[in-house]
């Protein structure tokens, strides 16, 4: 209760300064003496700042009062637009806990997307990886052993929109033969290929048994990145969608197996 009456108290003061302001500087635009109910306002504000008032002349006393009522009227414009985006920014910012929505700008992609994918892929108990050529696999040491550790343990799928052929030679322009005949050979038919998902990338996370995670990209947000690389995280809003999405992600319902495709 006592807060708001200080609020009260203080918008009151406000708007009284504000109309003394106009009052005063009114009276003087046309020479007539302010009166010393409005005028003692912002004489004191003026006192508070360190201007000696004997030193004004009156049309410099006019100009100070005729500032100050700019610069509050430019602060009162520009309330509501930070109000605006403040709320707009705090919306956002509740959707995305409430859904688990996360994203990152990318603005170097092979790099900036690749180093923040990895935390991802090392929490992963299964993962499921839609792409085209998967031959970034091997641009990074890290990103290379983790692959190769989930293709080994059984824990990876892949599914490409492209044909083995086109796979086979992104490597070769690499010279990373081994590193794809050593998926190949751990993955089998959980390796497909030609999906026809046209230029689909995203990857589907098992972390436990009931906490699954989305990856995938969006449109940039801002200018000086080239898109963001975005995370649905298992909440209790977004669990039915991750569950839809696990059973459509599943790699078995997409293309053929590599090993089978000519």
């Amino acid at each position: 209760m006592l807060k708001k009456i200080i609020v009260v108290l203080l918008l009151l003061l406000a708007a009284y300064f504000v109309i003394s302001l106009i009052i005063t500087h009114t009276e003087l635009t046309l020479n007539k003496t302010p009166s010393s109910m409005f005028k003692w306002l912002p004489d004191f504000a003026f006192k508070l700042r360190g201007i000696e008032l004997n030193s004004l002349e009156p049309e410099q006393y006019t100009t100070v009062v005729g500032n100050m009522i700019f610069a509050i009227a430019f602060i009162t414009a520009m309330v509501p637009l930070v109000a605006a985006w403040y709320n707009t920014r705090k919306l956002r910012q509740q959707i995305q806990e409430e859904y688990g929505i996360k994203s990152f700008p990318i603005k170097q992609p092979g790099a900036d997307d690749l180093k923040w994918m990895l935390p991802h892929y090392q929490k992963g108990q299964r993962i499921t990886i839609f792409a085209g050529s998967f031959d970034w696999f091997g641009d990074k040491p890290e990103m290379r052993n983790r692959i190769l550790q989930l293709a080994k343990e059984g824990k990876l799928d892949l599914v490409s929109y492209r044909s083995i052929g086109e796979i086979e030679g992104s490597f070769r322009a690499k010279g990373d033969e081994p590193l794809l005949s050593t998926i190949r050979e751990a993955l089998g038919d959980r390796f497909r290929v030609d999906s026809k998902l046209s230029d689909v990338t995203c990857t589907f996370i098992q972390k436990s048994a009931a906490d699954w995670e989305f990856l995938y990209k969006s449109r940039p947000d801002d200018e000086g990145h080239m898109f963001n690389a975005c995370v649905l995280s298992d909440t209790d809003k977004s669990r039915v969608l991750l569950h839809i999405l696990s059973e459509l992600t599943k790699a078995e319902h997409w293309g053929r197996p590599a090993d089978d495709s000519s």
